[in-house]
C-alpha cells in the first residue's frame, strides 16, 4: 500500500502548497524574516492535511491487507469476511484501525514538512520557475544530494519525536488482526491501548525498535522527497 498512498500524499501535499501560493510567500519571507514567520508553519499544516487524506483514501485497503495477513484466506473468504463487517458496523468499519495510523503519520508529515521547507527555502538559492499557467513563481531547485540531505534531517527529526506512536500503532495492529478472528477484542480506543502498553512494559516500551526505525525513516523520507524533487523538476522542464 506504500506506493498508492505516497502518490496521494505527495500529489495533495503539492497541489494544496500551490493552491495557497506557499511558494510566493515562503521566498518573501526568507527576504525579510531572520526567524521564524507564521508561513513557515503553512508546510506543517499542508502536510497534516494531505497524510490525512492519503491514510483515509487507502485504509480500506489497508484493512483489506491486514486480513489476508492475519490468517490464510482465499480472496473470496476476505470479501465474505468484509461483507459480514460491513453488516454489522456499517461502511464507517472499513476505516477501522486508521485512528492509530494517523496518530503516527500525521504528526510525523507535519514535523517533515515544516523541517524540510524551512531549510530548503533558507538555505538553497531560489530561481524564476514558469508553471503550466505561465505563472512565474519563486522556487528553490534543489539537486538530488541537496534535496536527501535536507529529507534525511528532516525524517530524523520528525521519526525521533514520533517513535512512540509507531510502538502504538503496531500494538494496534496486532489486535486489530486477531479481533478479525474473534480472538480478541479491538479496543476503539488509542489512548486506553497506549495506558495499557504503559502499565504492561513500562516508558522504555515505548521506545523498542527506536534504532531500526530511525533509520528507516531517514533513509526512506530522503530518498522520497529526493526523487520527488528530481520529477518535479523533470516534469516542468
Amino acid at each position: 500500500m506504500a506506493l498508492p498512498q505516497t502518490v496521494v500524499y505527495y500529489s495533495v501535499n503539492d497541489w494544496l502548497k500551490e493552491k495557497l501560493g506557499y511558494t510566493q510567500s515562503a521566498y518573501k519571507s526568507t527576504l525579510h524574516y531572520g526567524c521564524f514567520s507564521s508561513n513557515d508553519f503553512v508546510p506543517a499544516v499542508v502536510g497534516a492535511l494531505s497524510r490525512t487524506v492519503a491514510v483515509f483514501t487507502i485504509s480500506p485497503l489497508e484493512l483489506l491487507r491486514t486480513k489476508l495477513q492475519s490468517q490464510k484466506m482465499s480472496l473470496k473468504n476476505v470479501f465474505d469476511a468484509l461483507r459480514s463487517t460491513i453488516n454489522s458496523s456499517g461502511f464507517r468499519s472499513l476505516w477501522m484501525g486508521m485512528g492509530p495510523t494517523l496518530l503516527r503519520d500525521v504528526p510525523y508529515s507535519a514535523i517533515f514538512w515544516f523541517v524540510y521547507d524551512y531549510n530548503k527555502y533558507k538555505y538553497l538559492p531560489t530561481v524564476i520557475e514558469i508553471t503550466p499557467l505561465s505563472e512565474t513563481v519563486p522556487r528553490p531547485i534543489p539537486s538530488f544530494s541537496s534535496a536527501f540531505f535536507f529529507g534525511a534531517c528532516a525524517g530524523f527529526t520528525a521519526g525521533a519525536i514520533t517513535h512512540p506512536f509507531d510502538v502504538v500503532k503496531t500494538h494496534r495492529q496486532i489486535e486489530l488482526g486477531e479481533s478479525i478472528f474473534g480472538n480478541r477484542k479491538y479496543s476503539r480506543s488509542t489512548l486506553s491501548a497506549l495506558r495499557q502498553l504503559y502499565r504492561q512494559k513500562g516508558l522504555q516500551a515505548l521506545y523498542s525498535g527506536f534504532t531500526p526505525r530511525l533509520l528507516k525513516t531517514t533513509t526512506a523520507s530522503a530518498l522520497m522527497v529526493s526523487l520527488f524533487e528530481l520529477l518535479r523538476q523533470n516534469l516542468v522542464a
